[in-house]
């Protein structure tokens, strides 16, 4: 986590952690300003794009792209589990 002394104390105002979730507005109490960032996965990404692909070609390309990025991810997850 960043913003947290090696004496275990928190520097006033330092960004504390990422936190991963789904855009879901009832989290937004969650995310003080300049504390925790919100971060998305790339299935939830994915999915606005898969909602427009048969109707912008650029929504389909990205989700081709997405999903060729999502193979790799599984392939370097496996190659450190079973290495």
């Amino acid at each position: 986590m960043l913003g947290i002394n090696d004496d275990g104390t928190w520097e006033r105002g330092a960004l504390i952690s990422y936190l991963l979730c789904d855009g879901y507005a009832g989290d937004n109490p969650v995310f003080a300003p300049g504390r925790i960032i919100r971060v998305a996965c790339w299935a939830h990404v994915r999915r606005k794009f898969f909602d427009l692909r048969k109707t912008d070609r650029y929504a389909a390309a990205l989700v081709t792209l997405i999903d060729h990025l999502s193979r790799i991810e599984r392939t370097l997850t496996l190659d450190i589990i079973f290495s």
